[in-house]
């Protein structure tokens, strides 16, 4: 036979709320978030490298990244199939 008791757990849920531009300050707030020009990149470097394991992670508007991406030699690969 089971003894069953019932408990309430609280749990704190992280909610994006604004998401800032890490290069030129652009904010996008509650009412825009979504549908915002701000990504977000994550990149982890491998074994071997200067920054070995280290995790990156930056928040970037499209016009900031076309900016920065104009500075490479080798412009980065852009796939537009989806």
């Amino acid at each position: 036979m089971r003894e069953i008791s019932t408990y309430t757990e609280t749990m704190e849920i992280e909610e994006v709320v604004a998401l800032t531009c890490d290069c030129c300050g652009k904010v996008a707030d509650d009412e825009n978030i979504w549908s915002s020009d701000i990504e977000t990149w994550k990149h982890e470097f491998g074994y071997g490298s200067s920054m070995d394991m280290d995790r990156v992670s930056m928040d970037i508007c499209d016009n900031c990244y076309k900016k920065w991406t104009a500075t490479f030699v080798h412009p980065p690969q852009i796939n537009t199939q989806h």
